[in-house]
């Protein structure tokens, strides 16, 4: 039998990250330099979602389950990324491009779960380790952030949680009752110098390919194509639609007025025609409204870049 879990409202949030210490637990690696990357949440607003994040090179994504997934106040140096789920296990996933060879970040991993972090690099782990996870017990010292830090080639790590099974004999029923958590106050990433090698040709390496892959082809006239793949959750992929130059034609000799066009959909990716007069693939990331789209203006695609947005928020 597991831990019930109770649904928490911003408020309930912001209370549980103010009983961390204000001391200030900063990861650094020194000053900041051109081969560094520090994300301070600070500089995001309170209420800023996960799909807000926007920093050069990083890409976070979360497990399906997520009810809270937001900047927060409360962290030792103030904003912080708090990420709850109503789930048995779930997970953040934070890639870089290039490679890193280090990080810190300070951390608030929730009691009754088992927190882990394992760093991969081209597909293979590479480290892993346990998070330390603090208790919040009646009575006890308020509780502070932990730092950790790992120096070692990666590409991506994945904080996984695992709700952990109680005896009968120590479960408390006064006891409350806590949903899996992570919380981030800041991330200081060194940088190895050399871009981190794609799996493959994807064009969109590092960026929405967690759940879909756009590769550059050939369509049956023999003119630029471009293929895109789902990817389900043990990395396989499967072909979901296919954009030619005949689906694009109308909207190059008009571009939308007043709103989008969707032009084709399959699986989690739409296909639309912009007013802006380009185009986008759009890659719903999971249940809860995470969009991340790419966008681009063309056969073969020139000009590209990355919108990610949430459909609820």
């Amino acid at each position: 039998m597991f831990l019930g879990v109770t649904m928490f409202s911003r408020r309930a949030v912001s209370t549980i990250l103010a009983f961390a210490i204000v001391i200030s637990l900063l990861a650094t690696f020194g000053s900041a330099s051109a081969e560094s990357i520090f994300i301070d949440f600070e500089q995001y607003p309170h209420g800023t979602p996960l799909s807000g994040i926007s920093e050069p090179g990083v890409n976070f994504q979360a497990s399906a389950g997520i009810f809270i997934s937001e900047v927060e106040s409360g962290g030792p140096t103030g904003n912080a990324l708090a990420t709850m789920w109503i789930a048995e296990s779930a997970s953040l996933a934070i890639t870089t491009n290039p490679s890193a060879s280090a990080i810190a970040f300070d951390y608030l991993a929730f009691p009754f779960q088992a927190t882990t972090v394992t760093f991969y690099h081209q597909g293979a782990v590479v480290h892993s380790a346990q998070l330390t996870a603090v208790m919040m017990l009646t009575g006890a010292s308020t509780p502070g952030f932990e730092t950790f830090r790992y120096e070692g080639l990666f590409d991506k790590f994945v904080i996984s949680m695992e709700m952990v099974r109680l005896r009968d004999e120590v479960r408390d029923p006064d006891m409350f009752a806590l949903p899996l958590a992570i919380v981030l106050d800041n991330i200081a990433i060194t940088l190895s110098g050399s871009p981190s090698a794609a799996p493959d040709d994807r064009l969109n390496w590092g960026y929405c390919d967690l759940k879909a892959a756009i590769y550059q082809r050939t369509g049956p006239d023999g003119t630029p194509a471009l293929h895109v793949y789902g990817i389900d959750g043990a990395s396989d992929g499967h072909f979901l639609l296919d954009v030619t130059g005949p689906d694009l034609a109308p909207y190059v000799a008009e571009p939308p007025q007043g709103q989008n066009v969707l032009i084709e959909e399959a699986g989690n990716v739409q296909l639309y025609a912009l007013i802006s007069g380009e185009f986008s693939l759009h890659i719903h990331m999971d249940d809860q409204g995470n969009v991340c789209a790419w966008v681009f203006d063309g056969l073969p695609p020139v000009n590209t870049h990355i919108v990610n947005y949430n459909m609820v928020q």
